[in-house]
């Protein structure tokens, strides 16, 4: 059965992190990213930088499964629209993918956020993860830019999803 949680006790959250870092370490290490060529990436967050998350206002929810994390997402209120969330740092196993746990994650997290009185959940990808970008299309989101930056080798998508009844 799988339990979706929110966790803030430090065991957790470094539970989580390492989700993030073996998640998000498999398209780094498709693209050939690493810590020194692409140091922003998802992969390499540091433990202090992904905990003043979680204690300046991210929340974090974790996938749990026989006592095991095997998936976790992170809700924060965006800082400059009113009533829009952002959800982050969403991350599955490679071992429990394709079987309902980023969909419930999403789900949860989307919840809360209607809950704060949200009205978007917004996220940002890879642009070129066409897979993962269509996932998230086939779960109600819209693509509404697309950026590119100096420091990352990758175009960065910006979807949303309407939180409206």
């Amino acid at each position: 059965m799988l339990e979706i949680t929110e966790v803030a006790d430090d065991k957790s959250l470094r539970a989580c992190l390492e989700v993030i870092h073996v998640a998000f370490g498999t398209v780094a290490a498709a693209h050939g990213w690493t810590r020194d060529t692409v140091p922003d990436y998802t992969a390499f967050l540091p433990w202090a930088d992904y905990q003043a998350q979680a204690r300046s206002g991210g929340r974090v929810f974790a996938a749990v499964r026989d006592g095991r994390i095997v998936g976790c997402a992170t809700l924060l209120a965006s800082r400059r629209t009113p009533h829009r969330f952002l959800l982050e740092k969403l991350a599955v196993l490679p071992d429990a993918r394709h079987g309902g746990v980023g969909r419930r994650l999403v789900q949860r997290v989307a919840a809360e956020a209607c809950a704060l009185e949200g009205d978007t959940l917004g996220i940002a990808i890879v642009d070129e993860e066409v897979v993962l970008k269509n996932w998230y299309l086939a779960l109600g989101f819209v693509q509404v830019r697309t950026a590119t930056y100096a420091h990352l080798p990758f175009a960065v998508g910006y979807l949303d999803l309407s939180l409206a009844p």
